[in-house]
């Protein structure tokens, strides 16, 4: 496992109640949560600096683009 150093951030609370109800329906924990999400917008900002884009795929065979604001 890598070095580890705890830190502090400041959340909206809707964020906070977000990020627990997520923590919770995954049986994981909140730090879990966050790690994953930071692997998710890693993955984003390199596709997007790359020239490519994010597709995402509906239930219905959709094709749908990942846009961030």
């Amino acid at each position: 496992m890598p070095d580890v150093k705890k830190a502090t951030f400041n959340l909206p609370v809707e964020e906070l109640e977000a990020l627990k109800a997520l923590a919770a329906e995954e049986h994981k924990s909140v730090t879990e949560i966050l790690r994953r999400a930071i692997k998710a917008e890693m993955f984003l900002t390199d596709t997007y600096k790359q020239g490519s884009k994010v597709l995402i795929e509906t239930k219905d065979h959709e094709m749908r683009e990942v846009i961030r604001a």
